[in-house]
């Protein structure tokens, strides 16, 4: 399988070689690595996630008075043709209603920030910004009414990761607020780790549930399911 060296590493592995104090790679991070998962899971330098997708490798440089100085290089996974297509319709979907408001759902199990999934739609979106429940954050409608840049899509990550009654309460108020967000234009993207969630919505935010353009599925062979 290969992974791709992601680009922020590129970045950071750039600068270090610019650097008066860098000497040299002892472990030179490749830009590309081509091996199998359960060959980097017996190299103690390579740690590899629990969806398979993303490795971590510790590659050792020389520096002029430190010694040996350790580089986290990261690589992730391609998509897979199915993902890539579907990443595609959702884009699809965007530019055929930019400017209106709207909710999309993408079901992705163990989604965060850093899925490669995840980091595929956030960079092909323009005028995007993320929220993040599993990183601590609540009160999305606070969030959203103080926003005072022009912001055409926003993506929310994390809500299973609160409890039930901070779910409800969150949609309930997103639910109320729905007038406020539809005058702005933008579009809620939210990122779920089950279709069970989607009940939540059905539930607590019947009326942007009615204004939802899109569920994508990206872990059913069926693929795009449109609602």
């Amino acid at each position: 399988m290969i992974f791709n060296l992601i680009n922020e590493s590129r970045s950071h592995r750039a600068k270090i070689e610019k650097t008066t104090e860098f000497l040299g790679w002892m472990d030179e991070p490749p830009a590309l690595l081509n091996v199998e998962k359960e060959d980097l899971k017996a190299c103690p330098q390579y740690s590899i996630r629990e969806d398979g997708r993303r490795v971590l490798f510790q590659c050792r440089y020389l520096t002029e008075h430190g010694g040996v100085e350790y580089f986290p290089a990261k690589y992730a996974a391609p998509l897979e043709e199915k993902e890539d297509q579907q990443v595609s319709e959702m884009f699809q979907t965007f530019e055929m209603g930019e400017g209106q408001s709207s909710i999309v759902f993408a079901i992705a199990s163990d989604v965060t920030h850093r899925s490669p999934i995840f980091r595929k739609v956030e960079s092909g979106l323009k005028a995007s910004e993320s929220f993040f429940f599993d990183q601590g954050q609540v009160g999305l409608t606070r969030w959203l009414r103080q926003r005072f840049g022009p912001c055409d899509h926003v993506a929310v990550v994390g809500l299973e990761t609160l409890s039930h009654e901070t779910i409800v309460s969150e949609l309930r108020q997103l639910n109320l607020s729905r007038e406020a967000i539809v005058s702005r234009g933008t579009t809620l993207l939210f990122w779920l780790c089950s279709n069970e969630s989607l009940e939540y919505f059905r539930k607590y935010a019947g009326d942007l549930w009615d204004i939802r353009s899109m569920i994508v599925d990206f872990d059913l062979q069926e693929g795009v399911d449109a609602a």
